[in-house]
């Protein structure tokens, strides 16, 4: 991996779609993508399944989170005894790089309400996400 002498930052939305729905979020991923694309300061876009993990163990209280532990998938269901698997089916999320956050935030200003009324998959938003790099990476 090389080098990157700027923070990327990255967006994120993670939905819940409905099987017969995916056909239509996978035209409208097309469509954000083709949008985006033309942006300034756009790197990539991609769409992933979101897969069940296990929970994260008990700690003592204070004790963090590790880098590789992740908080559960619940989607509205009731927590699981720890160390189970959580269902995360029908989870999808939605997955823009950009060069700087005000690059994002023109392309949102700009196409967020058009795009939107334009979309066709009957989706349900779980959650915004808002990332960016902490340091450049080395490989």
């Amino acid at each position: 991996m090389g080098i990157r002498n700027f923070e990327m930052f990255i967006h994120s939305v993670l939905f819940e779609i409905a099987p017969e729905e995916l056909a239509k979020y996978k035209r409208d991923c097309r469509m954000w993508a083709a949008y985006a694309k033309k942006a300034k300061g756009f790197i990539r876009y991609l769409t992933v399944r979101r897969l069940g993990l296990l929970e994260a163990q008990p700690r003592p209280a204070g004790q963090r989170l590790g880098l590789l532990e992740a908080q559960p998938c619940l989607s509205g269901r009731q927590a699981r005894p720890s160390g189970q698997r959580v269902d995360c089916k029908n989870q999808y999320a939605s997955v823009y790089e950009w060069k700087a956050k005000n690059f994002h935030d023109g392309f949102m200003k700009k196409h967020h309400d058009w795009l939107v009324s334009k979309s066709q998959a009957k989706v349900k938003v779980l959650g915004y996400y808002n990332l960016k790099t902490a340091q450049d990476i080395q490989g």
